[in-house]
């Protein structure tokens, strides 16, 4: 008898694979930056999560 645990999207031929992507951000100029940057990533549509260093310059 099949798992009834098992989640569907992992059966699913059209689920995208997931990766990271690095971006250079440029004209931070405080820790609130950073945090107004990744409350907007994570909303964007295919985003499953997002960081953002302030001190490296780095999303």
């Amino acid at each position: 008898m099949p798992n009834s645990n098992a989640s569907a999207a992992q059966d699913s031929p059209h689920q995208k694979p997931e990766h990271q992507d690095i971006l250079m951000i440029e004209g931070m100029r405080c820790g609130s930056c950073a945090i107004a940057v990744e409350a907007l990533l994570k909303k964007q549509p295919g985003i499953s999560d997002a960081a953002v260093n302030f001190a490296a310059d780095v999303a």
